[in-house]
């Protein structure tokens, strides 16, 4: 995982504002605030695997154009776009962009990093599945009877993943703690056709065993 991020905004007190976001997020070890597009261009060219971190006042097309230059000049690179506007549309229209995800101003420190850290490990397996993104929306968190915003995996890296029906359900069965016998048994497959499946679901979520496979499931938001 990356644990530097750089962050663009015109506004100076905007790029600062971010820079503290991401200081307190847990794992990212060096924020580089850009002095403008060009600084962060050539930063992200100059040192690969660093996170972009884009500042907008209103994520309308126009605002967006430094994610076009970034990801048209540096493709590999992760984008996370920080803006005020958090509704379907506009988040919709960032992820087109080719954005991996949306973040409110407001965000609190929890909601920050599992964006930040999502993002990364969805582009650690595969940048198809970063780019199908991590968008912030508002709503209660899950299980917390609270309005703070949750973070919600597009269901395309299930399919940048060419993670088939039949292996998401042998997933499912995983993370809710299912032996493969038990799966087996739910889906009336063999436990050689389970472990088989289980073997395929590993190598397209890059791990190795059940354990890493439910925690990189869960990060994925499948």
């Amino acid at each position: 995982m990356t644990d530097v991020c750089v962050v663009h905004d015109d506004r100076p007190w905007a790029r600062h504002h971010i820079g503290q976001m991401l200081v307190a997020v847990p794992g990212v070890r060096r924020v580089v605030l850009a002095v403008d597009a060009d600084d962060m261009v050539r930063r992200l060219v100059e040192q690969p695997g660093r996170v972009a971190v884009i500042g907008t006042r209103h994520a309308e097309p126009e605002d967006l154009e430094v994610v076009h230059r970034v990801l048209a000049t540096c493709p590999g690179v992760p984008v996370v776009v920080v803006g005020a506007r958090d509704d379907a549309a506009t988040v919709r229209l960032v992820v087109a962009t080719g954005a991996c995800g949306f973040l409110r101003w407001d965000a609190s420190a929890d909601v920050t990093a599992t964006l930040v850290h999502a993002t990364i490990e969805a582009w650690a397996v595969s940048p198809q599945a970063g780019r199908a993104g991590a968008a912030l929306l508002d709503g209660p968190a899950p299980g917390s009877g609270s309005t703070l915003g949750t973070v919600v995996m597009h269901r395309a890296v299930q399919v940048s993943l060419r993670i088939s029906p039949r292996e998401m359900q042998v997933l499912d069965g995983m993370c809710e703690g299912l032996s493969n016998a038990q799966i087996g048994r739910e889906l009336y497959l063999s436990n050689n056709t389970v472990k088989s499946l289980a073997r395929r679901l590993f190598t397209k979520l890059g791990v190795h065993e059940r354990a890493h496979a439910v925690a990189r499931a869960y990060r994925l938001g499948l």
